[in-house]
């Protein structure tokens, strides 16, 4: 039986996994596939802490899905670009990315990638300093009904939770994540 793993190319960079990637998508025209690809490995930079590949990943699939009016595969890419922008503190990069994404998601009809959008955004309000955008938008997401996933209903509450820790109100925030 042939079996890949991620760890078959743990001592691989990601340009390395992008070649290889790259070399099998093209030879069956799967743009998709390529768009993923950088996806997933600007993801794993990210989680590295390699910032300049991650972001080079992450454009090169936003661009290439723009360019084929790929926008499900856009919005992704915007998200991902904003997660980055967070944790390196450009907060408003951040914030028009998701900005971009939530719209892109929105325009399809895709409530968990809206639900996603917006739970990074609380987050990124928060360090922001501004809780009570946070707090406000944690109460609408908490309210969506259908089309949320039970891990993103966990992360609204643990998001709450958070929030209420910070006041200073730890019944609250047990109850919130009890619930």
């Amino acid at each position: 039986a042939h079996r890949t793993s991620a760890r078959s190319y743990s001592h691989l960079s990601a340009t390395a996994v992008r070649r290889r990637y790259y070399d099998a998508f093209a030879a069956i025209d799967d743009h998709n596939g390529l768009i993923r690809a950088d996806q997933n490995l600007g993801l794993l930079d990210v989680a590295r802490g390699e910032w300049t590949s991650a972001r080079d990943l992450l454009e090169a699939s936003l661009q290439a899905a723009q360019e084929r009016h790929m926008h499900e595969e856009a919005a992704v890419s915007r998200r991902n670009l904003a997660e980055l922008d967070w944790l390196q503190g450009r907060l408003p990069d951040a914030l028009t990315h998701l900005g971009h994404a939530r719209t892109l998601f929105a325009e399809r009809g895709d409530r968990r990638g809206t639900v996603d959008a917006d739970l990074l955004r609380t987050r990124i309000l928060a360090v922001a300093g501004r809780s009570d955008e946070a707090a406000a938008l944690l109460e609408s997401i908490a309210g969506v009904e259908g089309g949320v996933s039970g891990e993103q209903r966990a992360l609204v509450a643990l998001e709450r939770a958070e929030r209420q820790l910070e006041d200073g109100d730890a019944t609250a925030a047990r109850r919130l994540a009890r619930d």
